[in-house]
This record gives C-alpha cells, structure tokens and sequence, in this order.
C-alpha cells in the first residue's frame, strides 16, 4: 500500500503528460476500460514522454504539436517495432488527446493535435493455423494422466473448438466453464464485452478430465480454471502451454489459436 501511495504522488508531482496520467486513468476506467488497455495506454504515454525528454521537446500536453506525435511513431518504426505495435501507439494517443479536449475531460487543449491524422498502416500478412493433422500432432504431445498433459489436452481443444483467444481462456474460472451445457462464459473479452462461447463433446471430455485430476492438487480451492506447479495461471501463462507443445509436436511457433473447426481425434 505504502509502494502504491508513492507511486501516486510521484506522478502527480510529475510534470508534462505524466502529471495527467492519473486523472486520464481515471476516465479510462470509468468508462469499463480493461486492466490490460490500461496498462496499454499507460506504456505508451510513458514512452511518449520519454520520447520528447530525449529530444528535449516539450512535455507539457498543451504544447505537444502533430510534429511531435509524428516524429514519435517514426521513431517507434525505427527502433524495430512492429507497424501493429506502432498503430497501437498511435490508437493510444489519439484516445489520450481526444480526452485533453473532451470537455468532459481536462480541457487541456482546444483540439486535438492528431485531428483527422491518418493511423498508421498495417499490411494484412496470412494468419498461421493449424488443421487437422497439426492438431493431432499437438494434442499426442499431451496424451499422460497427469495434470500438465489433462490441462493442455483441455486448453488445446478449447482454444480450436471455441474460436477464444489465449487470454479469454487463461481468465475462465471454475464458475464460467459448464460441461453439462458445453460453454464457457467469457466476463471480459476484447472491447470489455461479455459473451457465452460453445464447444463441442469432446472438448467436454477432455475438460471433465482435467477437472478429476485437478481436484486432487494442492491449489484445487482456487476459483481459477487453470492450474500449474506454482499456481493459478492466466493468457500470458498459456502462451508458454502453446509455444512449448508446439515445439514437441515439431510444429515450431504457435500460431493465433483462433483456427476453424476441424474434424479432431475420437481420444484425446
């Protein structure tokens, strides 16, 4: 508590656009925002503000002109950024600006330096999936009776049968998966929606597994769906399930778990 206090003060007596982060966070959660666009939005103010120390611009947000924003988003492109992660920049300061002149905001400016200023493109490249064959790769790689291989079984065959992300799985609690009904429900997905997602029998089957072993680990009382060695897991802890079962399958890199539905193995 003592930290989180410390922290605060030290961005309220900051200056230039820090010194607005507080209050912009502020609207940011009033308005449902998730944890995750906030941590978003904070990286990139913070990497704004950095940026115009360095060039000893200024850092005040009244003074920030379209040239500074520009100048920054060729910078992020220069330093290897990837053109999603600088049109997430760009997303991330416009929301910020537009907030300084909303009049249900600070007023800190008359308009928005970013006014009608294009975003960033990004080139469409193929989305890597699997099919078939792939899928029974991967789910022989976890074909044990232990919780590992149940768990990953489960969390393979949700991610391709359901269409969720990685990070919509890794937030599921024990409460938001139904095997009678085959759903799963989904409290916070991207845009801060919620919504109820299906699967089929045998992702059932393979969840109604994992459920039996997991009952009888150490962590079994907690209300997260997933569990490992350490603990609850989340999305970012699934990303190390994907990579690591896609590396003993002989697949490689993990591509985006969002496939079609393909015709799976009778067992998992």
């Amino acid at each position: 508590m003592a930290s989180a206090a410390t922290n605060l003060v030290q961005l309220m007596a900051a200056s230039g656009i820090l010194s607005d982060l507080v209050m912009y966070e502020h609207h940011l959660a009033a308005r449902h925002r998730s944890p995750r666009t906030l941590e978003s939005y904070r990286l990139t103010l913070e990497q704004f503000d950095r940026f115009l120390t360095d060039a000893e611009h200024t850092r005040r947000t009244e003074d920030v002109t379209r040239h500074d924003v520009t100048a920054f988003l060729a910078d992020q492109a220069v330093r290897g950024y990837a053109p999603g992660t600088v049109q997430l920049r760009f997303n991330g300061l416009r929301s910020y600006f537009s907030w300084a002149a909303d009049p249900d905001g600070r007023e800190l400016v008359e308009k928005s330096p970013m006014a009608r200023m294009l975003a960033p493109r990004v080139p469409l490249t193929p989305i890597k999936t699997f099919g078939a064959d792939a899928m029974r790769k991967l789910l022989e790689t976890c074909k044990g009776k232990d919780l590992h291989d149940r768990r990953d079984s489960a969390i393979l065959l949700l991610a391709f049968d359901s269409g969720l992300r990685r990070n919509e799985i890794g937030d599921l609690t024990l409460a938001d998966v139904e095997t009678t009904t085959r759903t799963a429900f989904v409290r916070r997905c991207k845009g801060g929606k919620s919504w109820t997602a299906s699967y089929g029998p045998r992702t059932a089957i393979a969840i109604e597994k994992y459920l039996r072993v997991r009952r009888l680990n150490r962590w079994a009382d907690s209300p997260a769906m997933w569990i490992g060695k350490t603990g609850p897991m989340d999305g970012r802890s699934l990303n190390r399930i994907f990579d690591r079962r896609c590396h003993q399958a002989g697949l490689g890199s993990a591509p985006r778990p969002r496939a079609p539905r393909a015709p799976w193995p009778r067992r998992c």
